[in-house]
């Protein structure tokens, strides 16, 4: 969710919003985050596509078969804590739509005990918080083998379940029109001043003005409790999603420790080599420094990265993606890649070996590298020849690579679309796509990339399987830039129908069909049947 979303080559303007950063960080807070629910998304007028979405059979299946192994999946998390075999999921499972359908609020705050203590408040009817009672306190007792009693809090009636591990104090509250849950180590803070602004003022949060999700998170704190990559070097940072007419509009700010430093040359664009009909254009520039300084950049080697790159794909030719690189020299350039580039080809392709098995004892077939004529090719791999050479245009030198034999188009590139980005001095991210188009290429990328390295096969079955058949034709355009805001911020802003590329469609698809989703985006690979030598077919 942390992607946004739009239509075209309509220029994408940051949304405003105060900077709560400091106060909540003041407060003690680790992450927030508040959700309209999908009941107004629903009633806002701009929701057309995504309400068109909603209705499909398919997006129903998908949602019934995510919803029951998001039951399963805390008993799957717990089940070495627990005192039963029995996951709880019939009793868990009707409680979900709740979460996705109507407006909720919570805060975690930053503690010593290995767990953040919580709130989370929940807008139901009398009906709805009656179950959620019943149940949880059913779920709670079962796992625990510790019956709940009642407690009382700023007028308000509920229960609470004290156990041995940290956390080991569980509230539940019905308040007005709202359900508050509490968790922490020995007292809680955060739950007794939601129950107390609710008493005040019949809500636990003001009313959002225009958002359909406001959510904040500071990524230091959450590893300090293990929520989060200790590896990753972010700071705080804050998601906002707002309707657009036919549209979604997110933006994602994020606040860094220190200045990145980043250097923003003038765009490079090889106009003469890039030409319609795309289907989608990426554009970034000014990291280069950052990617010479991996572990990978240095173990093989390589001479200083491009500072630019720029990634596109042709309509009607499924696999046909081409890249280029602006590079100084760039014959020479090439020779210095030659020692270490194949070296990390081979590599990767070692380290991703395809078990490609075929009938019968046949040797599967070898992904190597080949280098002959300044250009890099990667040989034995099906469908695809994907290939890095050089390239002249106005004289300036590229390197150009792509999945298939380059294809040039007649048409030049749309001036609307290069002057969204060479008008963006902090802009050094750019990429749009016809969503529904590119879903497609991917679909087919991501199927042949599971094949060959062994990733395992969905089920042919599987909801999201097809839902991801059917949802491409109701995908728009979307355009995604990430700019630099501030010499330590950086703001993603993007328009698009649902929120995700066809690239994050297609990962996310394949992880919501994973049998161990969502602790684990693992599939079975294929099993293959080998035949009897004198059954194999003719070569």
């Amino acid at each position: 969710m942390a992607a946004a979303i739009g239509a075209g080559c309509v220029p994408l303007r940051g949304m405003a919003a105060s900077d709560d950063t400091a106060a909540w960080l003041n407060r003690g807070l680790i992450a927030r985050m508040h959700f309209a629910g999908t009941e107004r998304i629903a009633a806002d007028p701009s929701a057309t596509n995504l309400n068109e979405i909603a209705a499909m059979p398919e997006t129903a299946a998908l949602r019934d078969q995510t919803f029951q192994k998001l039951a399963v999946a805390p008993y799957n998390f717990l089940r070495n804590r627990t005192a039963t075999t029995n996951d709880e999921s019939a009793l868990i499972r009707p409680l979900l739509d709740d979460l996705f359908r109507t407006e909720s609020f919570a805060e975690l705050l930053d503690t010593t005990n290995e767990v953040p203590e919580m709130v989370f408040a929940l807008r139901l009817n009398e009906d709805r918080a009656s179950l959620w009672g019943t149940n949880l306190a059913a779920v709670l007792t079962e796992w625990s083998g510790i019956p709940v009693t009642g407690v009382k809090a700023e007028g308000f009636d509920g229960w609470e379940l004290r156990k041995h591990h940290d956390p080991n104090l569980f509230r539940f509250f019905r308040a007005g029109d709202w359900i508050v849950l509490g968790w922490g180590e020995d007292a809680l803070q955060l739950q007794p001043a939601v129950l107390k602004r609710i008493r005040e003022t019949t809500r636990p949060v003001d009313a959002a003005a225009g958002n359909w999700l406001d959510a904040w998170v500071d990524w230091p704190g959450l590893a300090r409790h293990h929520l989060a990559p200790e590896f990753i070097n972010l700071s705080a940072m804050r998601l906002q999603v707002q309707g657009r007419q036919d549209f979604v509009r997110s933006q994602l700010t994020m606040k860094f420790a220190a200045p990145l430093g980043l250097k923003l040359n003038p765009w490079r664009i090889p106009t003469n080599i890039i030409h319609n009909p795309i289907v989608s254009f990426t554009a970034t520039r000014g990291v280069a420094p950052f990617l010479n300084e991996t572990a990978v950049a240095k173990q093989f080697n390589l001479p200083p990265l491009p500072d630019q790159v720029y990634v596109w794909a042709l309509a009607g030719i499924p696999l046909e993606t081409q890249l280029v690189a602006p590079v100084t020299d760039a014959s020479n350039y090439f020779e210095r890649l030659q020692p270490g580039l194949p070296a990390l080809a081979n590599s990767f392709l070692s380290a991703h070996s395809a078990k490609l098995a075929r009938v019968g004892s046949a040797p599967a077939p070898a992904l190597v590298t080949i280098l002959t004529n300044n250009e890099l090719k990667i040989a034995g791999m099906p469908f695809l020849g994907p290939h890095l050479g050089v390239v002249y245009d106005s004289g300036s030198g590229y390197l150009w690579g792509g999945l298939l034999p380059a294809v040039k188009g007649r048409q030049p590139l749309p001036p609307g679309l290069l002057g969204e980005i060479q008008s963006r001095s902090h802009l050094f991210y750019y990429g749009w796509e016809f969503t529904g188009e590119r879903l497609k290429q991917w679909h087919g990328l991501f199927q042949l990339g599971q094949f060959m390295f062994n990733l395992g096969t969905p089920d042919l079955r599987g909801a999201a399987r097809k839902w991801i058949q059917v949802v491409w034709s109701n995908l728009g355009d979307s355009a995604t830039e990430v700019s630099l805001t501030a010499p330590d911020e950086v703001t993603v802003t993007r328009n698009s129908t649902i929120g995700f590329t066809a690239v994050e469609l297609s990962g996310l698809t394949y992880w919501l069909d994973a049998p161990g989703f969502p602790l684990s985006a693992y599939h079975e690979g294929p099993h293959w049947r080998s035949a009897p030598q004198n059954q194999l077919p003719s070569p």
